[in-house]
């Protein structure tokens, strides 16, 4: 898995695109055909592998080469995989992937399944993270369907490590996506308000982080929450 994201990357610098990739849903497709052909070998055996894999650490590492790659090469290069992409990330944001549904080792610890799950989930995130500061104000039509799962990582039974994660997402999502975030308010202020009220001080720091964001995309819908 390694070997693949390094080989894709000397793919690309050896082959650069047309053009510098641009922050947006694409239009065109600006890399070479010879860093095409590498990254999309790569994603498709990636996104194959992780509906089969028992590892949660090789999914990870999936999750955050796709990241990577996003990263370094743009929107356009992992366009045309996205519906794939998305079908990955929400299915393990809902605990419901292939390396989730397995049994726990019986030879492995408690805690050290738990610490798995957590940094598998952070991967996650972090991915979410990435895919919406290169897709910008475009993050939008993907958006809807993964804000309805992240909020339930908010939920006052969830670890306040779960709080701090959700919030973080929330914030970075909605600072790459500019007033492109507005229709989304409703959905977004009034948690991250409620969320001020949490005894953990990560929680109220990431919540203040995605209130300030929020007012600066939204000004006109915060207004009236100025004074609460």
């Amino acid at each position: 898995v390694f070997a693949m994201r390094h080989l894709t990357s000397v793919a690309y610098c050896m082959h650069p695109p047309s053009e510098p990739w641009q922050k947006g849903l694409p239009t065109v497709d600006t890399l070479h055909p010879e860093a095409r052909r590498a990254v999309d070998q790569t994603l498709s055996i990636y996104l194959q592998r992780a509906e089969q894999e028992e590892s949660k650490e090789v999914v990870k590492i999936i999750c955050d080469s796709i990241a990577e790659i996003a990263k370094e090469m743009g929107p356009v290069a992992v366009h045309k995989h996205m519906d794939q992409i998305m079908k990955l990330l929400f299915a393990l944001m809902k605990q419901e992937s292939f390396c989730q549904s397995l049994p726990c080792d019986e030879f492995e610890d408690e805690d050290d399944e738990q610490d798995h799950d957590q940094v598998l989930i952070d991967a996650v995130f972090e991915t979410v993270d990435e895919l919406a500061k290169v897709y910008g104000p475009g993050f939008a039509q993907l958006w809807q369907s993964l804000l309805t799962v992240v909020l339930t990582y908010l939920h006052p039974k969830k670890p306040y490590s779960d709080h701090v994660m959700a919030l973080g997402t929330l914030a970075e999502v909605a600072n790459a996506m500019g007033e492109a975030i507005q229709p989304f308010f409703d959905q977004m202020f009034p948690v991250m308000l409620q969320m001020l009220q949490s005894p953990d001080a990560g929680t109220r720091s990431n919540a203040a982080y995605g209130l300030g964001v929020m007012c600066q995309s939204c000004t006109l819908q915060a207004t009236p929450h100025f004074g609460t």
